[in-house]
């Protein structure tokens, strides 16, 4: 085991420049030092876009929307792959495992990488038009931007579901005139109230989007 390192200049330092990083191993029977080695160099190989879509994974979902969440697909995006299982902030990580995203030069949240996917957040101030995104020293990506661009999720199963008991919608469980039912969705634009970038809403409120016709 070892004390946990807190400073975050000292983690980020771990993370850019692993490679001037050494693990020890000390046991009871050699507490001098049993084994000791070197951290790999850090990951410098330059990421490539190849398609930036809405979350929903819909290859036509191309525009995005401030606060949309989205997935980035190309090559060398990040070492290894990593979510954010255990995570516990109320703030999403604008830098994971050494991968960042940036969309119109704002930092985007992220909540996966991988050497060939990426999922994050839109920065909630990008403006609409073309802008370019790009995933650590990449060449930069045209998105385009809009104010609203919904992408209801259908994968791995589609997202449709009765409000009365939350069943899924389908051929045969049809919904009917006069049902309730629940669009899980993404790229509904701006708020109200706003909501910050990267910020977990807390439990109680309800961030109203545009009316959805």
């Amino acid at each position: 085991w070892s004390t946990p390192v807190t400073d975050p200049q000292t983690l980020d330092a771990i993370v850019q420049n692993p490679d001037n990083y050494y693990l020890n191993l000390h046991t009871v029977g050699d507490p001098a030092g049993a084994a000791r080695a070197q951290l790999a160099a850090a990951f410098t190989k330059p990421a490539s876009v190849a398609a930036a879509i809405g979350a929903n994974l819909d290859k036509n979902a191309t525009t995005l929307a401030p606060g949309e969440l989205i997935s980035i697909f190309g090559s060398n995006l990040a070492k290894v792959a990593t979510d954010l299982q255990g995570w516990t902030g109320k703030t999403l990580p604008l830098s994971l495992n050494g991968v960042s995203v940036r969309i119109q030069g704002k930092a985007a949240p992220l909540l996966y990488v991988s050497p060939t996917q990426i999922n994050a957040q839109v920065p909630m101030d990008v403006a609409p038009g073309a802008q370019p995104l790009v995933v650590g020293n990449s060449v930069p990506y045209q998105v385009n931007v809009a104010a609203v661009a919904p992408a209801i999720f259908f994968y791995p199963v589609p997202a449709i579901v009765k409000n009365a008991n939350f069943s899924l919608v389908t051929g045969t469980n049809p919904a009917h005139a006069g049902d309730v039912l629940v669009v899980y969705a993404t790229g509904l634009g701006l708020t109200n109230p706003a909501t910050d970038t990267g910020v977990i809403v807390p439990a109680g409120i309800i961030a109203q989007t545009a009316p959805v016709t």
